[in-house]
Order: C-alpha cells, then sequence, then structure tokens
C-alpha cells in the first residue's frame, strides 16, 4: 500500500497542524485549531504513521507571526501579531510532513537547547543583618541563583509575568528537544514519500532501512549512522530508530534517538513515547567526572480530539552512553547518582506532566525539577490554563523528592541556605492569576501573591538590622525599611493554606484544588 499520494494533491496539505492523521480540507475553510469541523468540505488525507497535533511546549510560551518557521497561510488566516509555539510547532511540523516546507530537512541543533532561567526568579539576593544568624556565625552574605521562588512580579526589563517567563525558560530544553525528535521523525516520512519509498504498515510489517536516503539530504554537520523504520503487527504500531552525529560547538556530538507510535482507527485517538540520549562531555556538575549522558523521555496519548496527556522527564547521568530508563521507559528519578552507584544522574531531572486541550491550551500543567541528586526536595509549579488559553493561574511551592512526587505543591520554603537554614514546609504557596494577550505577546500578571523574607517562618517585624535586596538591584542602601518588614501587617502576601474540605486542616493543596486545578497524571 502506497503510503503517500500525488504531490499536486498535497499542496492541500499546507495547513495541517502535526499530523498522525494528517487531515485537510481541500475545497473548505483552514481548520487553524486542528478541529477538522464538518463544514469543511472534500477529502481526508491520511497516514497513521505519526501522532496528530502533539507538540511539547509551555502554555505561555508564544512565537511571533512574523517568525519564518510560522506558515504563510497561517499568518494570513489570523489577525494577531502572535500564536501559540505549540501551534506554530505543530504546524512547522506539518509542513514537513506534507511537503510543503520545500525540503525533508530539520535543524538538528534543537536537540542541543539548554534550559533557561529568568532574573525574576530564584536570584542571587544579597543579605545584611540575618536575624537567625547565631552567635559567631556571619550574617550577612549573597543567597545563590535558585534558592528562592518567584521575587519580581514580572520578568526584569519587561512586563510579562514571572511564572510564565520563568516555566517558558525552564521548559525551553525540553520544548526544543521534543520538537527535534518529532521533526527527525517527520523527516524520515517526508523523505520516504519523496523517494518513493513504501511505509511499512498493518498490511505489511516489516522494517526500512531509510540511512541512504536520510545522507542524501546532506542537512549540514549531521551523518546519519542508523536510520530505520518499522511496524510490528503485536504491537500494532511504529517504531523509528536514529543515531547521528552532530557536529556542534567544535565538536561532535552523538544523538541516540527512539520513538514508538501507536495509532488506532479515529486519527484522535493514539499513544506512543520517545526516547533521546545523547552523549556530552566538558561539563561535570555534581558528576566526578566532565562525561555525562542527557537521557529525555516523553509518554504521550491523545484519547480525542480535545483531550491529550504527556509526560516528560530529563536528567542528566554521569558518563557516557548511559541509558537511565526504568522498566516502564521512563527516565529512571530514583536512580541516583552515588559512590555506590556511579552512573545514576547528577544534575537536573526535570518533570513535566500535563493533561489539556491541544485546540486550545487549556488544562492542568505540572512541571517539578531538582537540581541534584543531594537535594531532597522539588520545586514545582502548578497551573491551571482556561478560557481557551487566554486565562492562567499558576502555584509556586515545593514537594516532595523527585523520586516520589507525583508533581503536587507540599509547602513552601523560605530559607533554604541562609542563617538557620530550615527545609520544614510550611503552608503557603505563591499565585500568580495572568492573561495572554496574542496581539501583544505578553502575558500579564492580573494579581500577585510572592513576597516574603528569606527566614525560616517567611516573616521579618523589622526589629532588627535585617535588610536584602528587594528590587535585586544589587545594592543595598536603597532599601525601603517598610518593604522589608514582611509581616502579615506588612507586605508578606504568600497564600496561606486553607480547609476547604471541612476536615480541620488547612492545606495549600487545598488551595490550589479550589482554583479548578487538578493534578495532571499519565
Amino acid at each position: 500500500m502506497k503510503s503517500w499520494v500525488d504531490i499536486k494533491v498535497l499542496q492541500c496539505v499546507i495547513m495541517s497542524m502535526a499530523v498522525a492523521v494528517l487531515s485537510v480540507s481541500c475545497g473548505g475553510g483552514v481548520d487553524l485549531d486542528g478541529n477538522n469541523n464538518s463544514d469543511n468540505d472534500g477529502d481526508e488525507i491520511t497516514t497513521a504513521a505519526f501522532p496528530n497535533n502533539l507538540a511539547v511546549a509551555s502554555p505561555f510560551s508564544l512565537t511571533s507571526t512574523a517568525d519564518p518557521s510560522v506558515s504563510a497561510t497561517v499568518k494570513y488566516a489570523t489577525a494577531n501579531a502572535f500564536t501559540p509555539s505549540y501551534k506554530a510547532i505543530t504546524d512547522q511540523i506539518g509542513d514537513i510532513l506534507s511537503g510543503s516546507a520545500g525540503d525533508c530537512s530539520f535543524d538538528p541543533y534543537d536537540f542541543f537547547q539548554q534550559e533557561e532561567n529568568t532574573a525574576c526568579f530564584g536570584p542571587s539576593l544579597a543579605y545584611e543583618g540575618h536575624p537567625e544568624a547565631e552567635e559567631g556565625e556571619e550574617d550577612s552574605g549573597v543567597l545563590p541563583i535558585g534558592d528562592l521562588g518567584i521575587w519580581l512580579e514580572n520578568e526584569v526589563g519587561s512586563d510579562n509575568a514571572c511564572s510564565a517567563s520563568e516555566l517558558d525558560a525552564k521548559l525551553a530544553g525540553t520544548q526544543a528537544l521534543s520538537t527535534a525528535t518529532l521533526m527527525a521523525v517527520a523527516s524520515m516520512i517526508c523523505t520516504a514519500n519523496a523517494n518513493d519509498i513504501a511505509l511499512p504498515d498493518a498490511t505489511n510489517p516489516s522494517s526500512v532501512d531509510m540511512l541512504d536516503a536520510m545522507n542524501a539530504m546532506e542537512i549540514a554537520n549531521v551523518t546519519f549512522d542508523t536510520a530505520s523504520v518499522s511496524y510490528s503487527a503485536a504491537s500494532s504500531g511504529y517504531a523509528y530508530e536514529i543515531d547521528m552525529t552532530v557536529v556542534f560547538d567544535g565538536g561532535d556530538k552523538e544523538v541516540h534517538m527512539e520513538m514508538e507510535h501507536v495509532p488506532t482507527a479515529d486519527s484522535y485517538v493514539y499513544s506512543g513515547d520517545f526516547f533521546i540520549m545523547i552523549n556530552e562531555s566538558g561539563y561535570g556538575g555534581n558528576c566526578p567526572d566532565s562525561d555525562v549522558t542527557n537521557n529525555f523521555t516523553v509518554a504521550y496519548e491523545m484519547t480525542s480530539k480535545t483531550s491529550a496527556a504527556l509526560q516528560a522527564r530529563s536528567a542528566m547521568f554521569c558518563g557516557s552512553d548511559i541509558d537511565g530508563r526504568d522498566a516502564n521507559g521512563y527516565v529512571a528519578a530514583g536512580d541516583k547518582y552515588s559512590d555506590e552507584n556511579p552512573d545514576g544522574w547528577g544534575n537536573d531531572y526535570n518533570l513535566l506532566t500535563a493533561n489539556f486541550d491541544p485546540t486550545t491550551l487549556d488544562g492542568n500543567y505540572s512541571y517539578a525539577w531538582q537540581a541534584g541528586h543531594f537535594d531532597n526536595n522539588t520545586r514545582v509549579f502548578n497551573i491551571i490554563v482556561t478560557d481557551e488559553g487566554t486565562q492562567g493561574t499558576s502555584f509556586y511551592g515545593y514537594g516532595d523528592d523527585i523520586a516520589a512526587t507525583d508533581g503536587s505543591i507540599d509547602g513552601f520554603i523560605c530559607n533554604w541556605v541562609a542563617p538557620g537554614a530550615d527545609h520544614t514546609m510550611l503552608e503557603y504557596v505563591q499565585q500568580q492569576d495572568m492573561s495572554v494577550d496574542l496581539e501583544t505577546g505578553l502575558v500579564s500578571a492580573e494579581a500577585s501573591f510572592i513576597t516574603y523574607a528569606p527566614t525560616t517562618t517567611c516573616e521579618y517585624d523589622g526589629t532588627g538590622a535585617f535588610v536584602f535586596d528587594t528590587n535585586i538591584d544589587d545594592d543595598l542602601s536603597d532599601e525601603d525599611a517598610a518593604l522589608v518588614i514582611t509581616t502579615d501587617a506588612g507586605t508578606m502576601d504568600l497564600v496561606p493554606g486553607a480547609d476547604e474540605n471541612g476536615d480541620s486542616e488547612a492545606t495549600v493543596e487545598e488551595v490550589i484544588e479550589a482554583s479548578g486545578f487538578t493534578l495532571p497524571a499519565m
């Protein structure tokens, strides 16, 4: 059975989103949200070999419609200056699948995109006269980057809400890596079609070697060492495998990629997962040597056009060629580095779980991370997006160790490493209510409850000589004493726990649930 159609027919597919079943209506209106509305006339073109309308992105990440990656048809069809990055990505993947991108190539450098940091979240913070310093202990110093939560309402130099900016920054690597993976698979399908290579399917369960065809594309600085696609009658699914060497940053990077995709008769019902392993050298961090292996897994499931679930996990393992997956095929959170376990993960474990509507991005998102294997708590965002992606509420706090967490927030730790540091969880949480403007590209903070003192109680009553850099300008001489007094009577406005269920116990979990948030699961 041929896996593609005549190229002239494919011109009508330019508007399709990322396509597991690639759908387009040649005689009707443009279906920008991927809903394939019934008022569109024309034939449906399908391929079951790829996950339809799938991407991994922050729900607050926006892409300018002037960006070259946004298709001309979408630019024409939308009146907005910005579009959700999720939709920009799926559209770009669709262009590769359909052949309308002009060729089948993809950007391999997205495999090496790193997470970023914002200035408004977890800044380096100067302080003097800390009230919890013991006798003889230094009471002045600088808190390191990453040990505070949301510190300013907006990102420095921007009107973008800090929660949205930080989530976009932390997920930059996850978004780029998953996009590169999906585009690499789309490239393989596109290359097969361009070369009249029949893909395997249920009528022909076999394996096809795509190595020569992929190398014939001559993507700059890329050599494919393995490239294959197979179909298993036992699993009723497709399996892709790619090994490539990419010249990047002055050296060769080895990328190993696997993907399994199981479609159904319904084009919007499918499941699957993918795995990336990349050897790196030069940064050991918490690992004893400079050779490390980045591991990345994504599990996904679509149950309808408007209902998707995914979970992305990543971590840096100590040593080369380390496959850090557990028995379920996920990056193993409990496989931590130690003297007895020298090839466990040592740096940057990240966990994103989302249950959402791909057509609007409405849904529930949990993002938890742990910087090192020796930490005992995760830093966590719980986020609910509503009103067709235009409204969002974020909660930030701390949770269980990454090996035990379900992605929920248990409370807040205000003094992580300052004098008197105590990691006992308090029943507080930070909250920002936000609105998304596709015309300006801003995610604006409508309300923020984020202010606290870096003490074990989250408060300071102003009776001592304690000052800290509230505006993070690296200058303590301009601090307003009133702003440093962070009590209930002053500026401290963290959201306290509440007894919403009548069990006489006030918790932040109940506050978060009362907002409409439901902890996502995969």
